[in-house]
Formats: C-alpha cells, structure tokens, sequence
C-alpha cells in the first residue's frame, strides 16, 4: 500500500505540476490574439485588411420610427425602403463602444432627431449640439453607444448627395 500511495502522490505531483506550467503559459502568451501575426502586440492585432461587410436595412415606409440594430448586428447598413423623406426618432439600444454606420440609400432625406421623446432613453441619439441630423441621399452618418451616457452618439457624417462622384480606382476623388 505504502509504495502504491507513494506512485499515486508522484503522478499528482507530475500533475499539477504539469497544470501549472500549462496555467502559466496559456496566462502569459494568450493575452493578445494575432491574425497574419505570429507576435501580437495588442490584444487583437490584425496584420493586413479587415473588411466589415454591410447589411441591409430596409425601413418602412413611416413617418417616425425606432431602427432596429439589434435583431440583425452589422457594424454598416445600407438603409433604403422609404418612397419619401423620412425621420428616425432612435436607435435601439447597443453594446458599451458598439460603432455603425448608417449609409442612407434611399433616394430621400433621412433625418435623425437628437434625444426626442418618443424613444425610449437608451435608444436615443446624442449630437453635439443637440440639433437634429439632416442627412442626404447616399451620404452616411457613424455613430458609437455610449454605456456611461446609455446613448447613441454623433461621431461624423458625410456630406453625401447626388454630385458625390466618390473614390475611383486611381484613388483620387
């Protein structure tokens, strides 16, 4: 009995030992992922292109409405289905630095009002100075939630409109 004790405390031994290097390892090497990397540098980094494909959000044809982020997550959405210039009242709700870009396809004006009443407070839409957004046909607006604000806020928007010729292939505009 005595030398099976003795084998069975060596292996428990090997064991945790064996475990704790592993712990310590997996703890030391594995706080930074890489991709095309094979020595990370931050806790995601990513070494060529990162391409974020857009969803489509096609919207009813209402006056006023509350846009649902939530049911289908894309970072960018192409907004079209509006037949007339049409107002969005809020956004639902999103994660603490969750950042979308709303590009307005619809063929008419998209406005988006600062903090209105009719949206719950967590899906309202914050602007610097508190002023609605008009934003044009084929121009976009990027906005961030804000956990601390529990909020969606401004953070550019393009001029957009229909003289916009955009980027060709030589990269000039």
């Amino acid at each position: 009995r005595s030398s099976n004790f003795r084998f069975m405390k060596n292996h428990f031994l090997k064991f945790s030992i064996s475990l704790t290097l592993l712990l310590s390892y997996a703890l030391t090497f594995s706080q930074h992922v890489g991709i095309g990397t094979d020595t990370p540098q931050a806790m995601l980094d990513v070494n060529g292109e990162i391409v974020l494909r857009p969803g489509e959000l096609t919207l009813p044809d209402t006056t006023e409405q509350v846009i649902d982020v939530n049911s289908s997550k894309f970072n960018n959405y192409r907004i079209s289905g509006p037949t007339a210039d049409f107002e969005i009242s809020g956004i639902t709700a999103g994660m603490d630095g969750r950042e979308l870009t709303l590009y307005n396809k619809s063929g008419f004006t998209m406005t988006l009002h600062a903090q209105d009443p009719d949206a719950l407070p967590e899906d309202q839409i914050m602007t610097d100075d508190g002023e609605d957004l008009i934003i044009a046909d084929m121009a976009a607006v990027t906005l961030f939630y804000d956990g601390a604000e529990a909020r969606w806020v401004l953070k550019s928007t393009s001029e957009g409109g229909s003289d916009m010729t955009g980027w060709d292939t030589s990269g000039t505009s």
